[in-house]
């Protein structure tokens, strides 16, 4: 809550959020769920798209500056296909985390977007999945936030060329299990006399169970031969050249028990050495229509595991030191979820749990005191375990002290120099102090005067910075000097050795 001594600056801040964004305010004992965005802006470049090529989506996040939103909180935004009922709603194109400063009131993040031959066409696609279309609009969301960007229209520049192939089949498979490609001719191959074309594949992640011709008017024609990283494929002359269109091979694939990627992908492409002629043995323009990617998946039958021990289940903050959840798989990237079900079982926050089994739970809610919530963890292949908790009291100021895996910065006295300015009063000092953070946080730094003064926590400065800061005593004597660092999540180091400051008479 933001007090501000004038009521109409008050009643004028509560009017701008409420036409910038849709605020929850929540019931007395109930979780909250809100995020401080007032706007967002989005920028597509360049567009149209050249068909195979990439384009860069930058959004910049107008956040609402002195807000209750904690500085340096890192949330994920998602880039999106706005759809009107086709593909059965909205397609995630991109996911990208973003640190949100606060303080700066302004934050700017990037996301990829490109355009790939498909269905007899060049499509929009991102790194999370396609839109199916050549042109659609996009914006941006932030988890947590009802927020959303302005939409802009995105378009592939569509290319000239003969014909376009395509690759397309089973999207994901298990360690050991199989996967069935097609090749087609999505845009019709004219006057087709003969050809040669390669499918690769990693064979570290895939090996070829079996190979199928697709087309009865090439297949007395074609033969294949099987290599270590890719399968060749030769069309003899036909006796009449062919308009070919529609599939024309199929290939299953296998994949590793124990392949190079657990939980990502593998590519399937279409050489670009592949070679398409007419009679007259002019080579055709043919597209090979970019990779197909198949997402390997490990085999996992155990769920995860909870330790509650190294979990602190705090109202507003849930965070888990190295080892509060894992699973037999080890040290998978983004393959443990950790979500947060508030007391009416409604979702509230969710994240992925780092390698090490530690995670942090901490985007703007707030758990019933009283009631019991619910930590749910997920790993990739849908299997979960659920701990109920009664939330605890966060200590007011002390918050990070309790942050598990947030380890304390240091603060270090380097040098005291009394100055001089009139030697009638000898009583200021100047000191010279640094903060290192083991976690290269920002840092910040207090002072005990000794002579119940105090400097307080100013604004972040890289680990390691030189603080110099003065003094003036109103009286000689010996007094106590010592100093403590904070970092940018809020934790507290201990207070120095205490350093004696002496003023002479």
């Amino acid at each position: 809550m933001i007090r501000l001594s004038s009521t109409s600056v008050v009643v004028w801040l509560l009017l701008a959020i409420l036409a910038a964004c849709t605020c929850f305010i929540p019931a007395a004992g109930h979780a909250r769920s809100t995020m401080e965005i007032l706007d967002m802006d989005l920028q597509v470049s360049p567009n149209p798209i050249p068909c195979g090529g990439s384009a860069t989506a930058t959004v910049t996040i107008q956040t609402y500056p002195g807000g209750s939103l904690p500085e340096g909180v890192t949330t994920k935004i998602t880039l999106w296909d706005y759809d009107t009922g086709l593909n059965g709603g909205d397609d995630a194109l991109d996911h990208e985390p973003v640190v949100l400063t606060t303080s700066m009131g302004k934050v700017t993040a990037t996301l990829t977007l490109h355009c790939e031959i498909k269905d007899a066409g060049c499509d929009l696609y991102g790194p999370a999945g396609n839109s199916g279309e050549s042109g659609t609009d996009v914006f941006v969301t932030v988890l947590g936030s009802p927020v959303k960007s302005p939409r802009v229209y995105v378009q592939c520049k569509q290319m000239e060329v003969d014909a376009a192939l395509d690759l397309d089949g089973t999207d994901s498979i298990s360690a050991g299990g199989d996967a069935t490609v097609t090749l087609s001719a999505v845009q019709p191959i004219p006057g087709l006399d003969h050809a040669t074309w390669k499918i690769e594949y990693d064979p570290s992640n895939l090996s070829v169970a079996r190979v199928s011709y697709l087309n009865p008017q090439l297949a007395p024609y074609l033969t294949h031969t099987v290599h270590a990283d890719h399968i060749l494929f030769t069309l003899r002359h036909l006796p009449v050249p062919l308009n070919v269109s529609g599939p024309m091979v199929g290939v299953v694939f296998t994949g590793k028990s124990s392949p190079a990627v657990r939980w990502d992908t593998t590519d399937i492409r279409v050489s670009n050495d592949s070679v398409f002629y007419n009679s007259l043995g002019g080579v055709l323009a043919v597209c090979d229509g970019g990779a197909h990617a198949i997402f390997i998946a490990p085999q996992d039958s155990t769920v995860p595991v909870v330790d509650p021990v190294k979990i602190l289940f705090s109202r507003n903050r849930i965070v888990g030191s190295p080892g509060a959840v894992s699973d037999d798989m080890g040290p998978l990237p983004n393959y443990l979820t950790v979500a947060l079900l508030d007391e009416d079982h409604k979702l509230v926050s969710q994240e992925f749990a780092a390698t090490d089994g530690s995670f942090t739970l901490d985007k703007f809610f707030e758990l019933a005191m009283g009631k019991a919530s619910t930590l749910k963890v997920y790993n990739g292949v849908g299997l979960a375990t659920s701990f109920s908790f009664m939330p605890t009291v966060t200590p007011s100021g002390a918050l990070a002290i309790l942050l598990l895996g947030n380890r304390p910065p240091m603060a270090n006295i380097i040098t005291i120099i009394h100055l001089y300015p009139d030697p009638s009063f000898p009583l200021q000092v100047q000191l010279h102090a640094n903060a290192m953070d083991p976690d290269n946080d920002p840092v910040s730094l207090r002072i005990n005067w000794g002579d119940g003064k105090f400097t307080e926590y100013g604004p972040l400065q890289p680990s390691g910075f030189l603080f110099l800061e003065e003094h003036e005593y109103l009286a000689p004597g010996t007094y106590q000097l010592k100093a403590r660092a904070r970092d940018s999540k809020g934790r507290e180091g201990a207070w120095t050795a205490a350093q004696e400051v002496v003023i002479p008479f």
